[in-house]
């Protein structure tokens, strides 16, 4: 009687671990699918995103790159999803990067760009090299995405601006009347592919 009920009990263990083990996974599925991952989950995702991109960016510069990119993201109101295209689509996730039009480092900025926006941004800009600093490349392509925003209308929009300039951009869009392109399909095709694959904020 009593290895029988020892053998119950132990059964009775084994089936409300396994319940507890199923419930601890559908919980944790559930927080993940809502979007609801916390700032360290969500920044190990970054930098996941990156490396899976064969980035160029040290082991020591990817935390940094990946924390800028969440709180800039927030603070802006920026998708970070699409911060990862728009870095996809300009420089392979390549830092060293420098564009035949002289844009600079992760996100492609220009340095003529840069001096323009980074006394607004609160960032110090010297000179052309300090765009080879990941997390201040950053910093510039939020800020200037986020004041593109506040001109164009849409996503695509704000791409267009983001590859040409907003004067460029504007000018198309007075001819055209819409902002498709190449380089905007490209970044909404993995902009939809970050989508899937990474939670909102």
């Amino acid at each position: 009687m009593n290895n029988k009920k020892a053998l119950a009990i132990g059964y009775l263990s084994l089936l409300a671990a396994v319940l507890v083990f199923i419930l601890g996974i559908t919980i944790t599925d559930a927080f993940s699918d809502s979007g609801n991952l916390d700032s360290w989950q969500t920044m190990r995702l970054i930098e996941r995103h990156l490396q899976d991109g064969r980035t160029d960016l040290s082991s020591g510069q990817l935390p940094s790159v990946a924390r800028t990119l969440y709180e800039k993201a927030i603070f802006y109101g920026i998708d970070y999803r699409l911060a990862l295209a728009i870095m996809a689509v300009e420089s392979n996730f390549q830092n060293d990067a420098v564009s035949s039009a002289g844009a600079r480092g992760i996100m492609q900025i220009r340095p003529i760009l840069a001096s323009e926006i980074a006394k607004e941004a609160g960032i110090q800009y010297r000179e052309a090299s300090d765009l080879f600093d990941p997390a201040k490349n950053v910093r510039l392509a939020l800020h200037y995405l986020s004041w593109l925003s506040s001109i164009f209308k849409n996503t695509s929009e704000v791409l267009l601006a983001y590859n040409i300039g907003h004067n460029g951009a504007k000018r198309r869009l007075s001819r055209a009347g819409d902002a498709e392109s190449p380089y905007t399909r490209r970044v909404m095709d993995e902009y939809r592919r970050n989508k899937t694959t990474l939670p909102a904020l």
